[in-house]
């Protein structure tokens, strides 16, 4: 970092003290400082959040409860063809993006030295594409 003799630098972190360093004025071209950061504690009173006055109101709340009895599942959703429409159409989810990215990021590994060849323009597999048809035209 380029400084000037006598310039004050001031070192800070999350969670620690500032520091405070001011360079000396018969410092070399080349300067290293190692300064200890000392941790910055700040203790915090324990905060209880309740949504309810007392124990006793939370309970007569839960036990008032009118839950319903049935599944939640509408029985229209649970058909066969619907489902295998949804299933064609929905996009990824999280889980199916992250191993669609991470065997992309696999493949340009073994990428990274060479260029991946496309079968498409290499003239022999059209040559046995082309010797395969003949034969398959023959029979």
């Amino acid at each position: 970092m380029p400084v000037l003799e006598g310039d004050s630098i001031v070192i800070s972190a999350i969670g620690y003290n500032r520091q405070h360093y001011i360079v000396p004025h018969a410092a070399n071209d080349n300067l290293t400082i190692i300064v200890e950061m000392v941790s910055d504690i700040t203790y915090l009173r324990e905060v209880e959040i309740m949504p309810f006055p007392t124990e006793e109101v939370f309970k007569e709340a839960i036990l008032a409860l009118n839950m319903p009895m049935d599944n939640g599942i509408d029985p229209r959703n649970l058909n066969a063809e619907l489902i295998a429409l949804m299933i064609r159409t929905t996009p990824m989810d999280g889980a199916a993006n992250y191993k669609y990215y991470m065997d992309q990021w696999s493949t340009s590994a073994v990428d990274k030295f060479q260029p991946r060849t496309n079968p498409y323009l290499n003239p022999f597999n059209w040559a046995r594409f082309v010797r395969d048809l003949k034969q398959n035209k023959k029979n």
